[in-house]
């Protein structure tokens, strides 16, 4: 085993802080020769992790997952201790860093990472959201209410990460998901709230629930003159659900293109014939009903 001087290993890991990018670079490979991974450079490490500076955080990111090994026994204890550090990006990079130590449903690191979806900043929330993707245990309950809540989020992107993580979080079909998602497509709330969450929970759909009859259905009823945002999310939504050959989700389209109201008919023709591969199947099926 190497071991190092306190004050040699903190003078090589300063040069994370170095305006020199090869300076930045070269520390992995200066810690690597001069000690083993112990808790002094894992401490370090994740300590320049909620640097001020971007490039620092980025560079000690980097350095952390080349110079100390997944199993290394102090990383998560030390890591789970920064996620609520006062600087945003510093809580982003605690984040990313669990992703890579952690296993998939280990119950610490979910609560801290469910913690994160309460946080101030929505660049943070959208973050924990892409975490939990991969770390947390599938359709775990508490997980599931927590993840479905951030998709009457305030902030789109927030929003957006809900759709990406869901499949990674449920398994296909999940009851509670689907319930959840259908109550939002047929949400009754006060305008503009009504419309966001119909588009929340079409875009989650198209991502969750592809070929699905339930999700083609719940998506089409949200194709509505009074609901511009959430059509023009359903149409291109409906276009990931319907699978090449299903005639009921290819009349839903239709229908929208045949739509009495101008501006929806004119919003489905530019939705529908955006540039599109000729090969997919639907872009072919859809030329039938043109």
């Amino acid at each position: 085993m190497k071991s190092a001087d306190p004050q040699e290993i903190k003078s090589i890991i300063q040069g994370l802080a170095s305006r020199d990018e090869g300076e930045r670079n070269s520390v992995a490979w200066k810690l690597q020769r001069a000690a083993d991974a112990d808790e002094l450079v894992v401490a370090e490490l994740v300590r320049h992790l909620c640097d001020e500076h971007p490039p620092v955080r980025r560079s000690a990111q980097r350095t952390l997952r080349e110079v100390v090994p997944q199993s290394c026994d102090v990383v998560l204890p030390l890591l789970l201790s920064r996620t609520g550090t006062a600087n945003a990006g510093g809580r982003m990079e605690v984040l990313k860093a669990l992703e890579h130590f952690a296993e998939r449903g280990d119950a610490r690191v979910t609560k801290a990472m469910l913690a994160r979806l309460a946080d101030a900043e929505a660049s943070v929330r959208a973050q924990a959201l892409s975490s939990l993707a991969v770390c947390a245990e599938e359709d775990d309950d508490r997980v599931l209410t927590q993840v479905l809540e951030r998709l009457e989020d305030v902030d789109e992107h927030v929003r957006g990460a809900v759709a990406k993580a869901l499949p990674s979080v449920a398994s296909r079909g999940n009851h509670q998901v689907m319930r959840c998602l259908a109550r939002l497509c047929r949400n009754e709330k006060p305008p503009p709230q009504r419309e966001t969450l119909k588009e929340a929970a079409c875009r989650a759909l198209a991502t969750f629930a592809p070929g699905d009859a339930e999700a083609i259905s719940l998506v089409g009823e949200c194709i509505h003159e009074d609901y511009p945002q959430a059509s023009i999310a359903a149409l291109k939504a409906l276009l990931l659900l319907v699978p090449s050959g299903d005639h009921h989700g290819l009349d839903t389209v239709a229908g929208a293109l045949r739509h009495p109201d101008l501006q929806l008919r004119e919003m489905a023709t530019h939705v529908t014939w955006s540039p599109r591969k000729e090969s997919d199947g639907i872009w072919n099926d859809l030329k039938a009903y043109a």
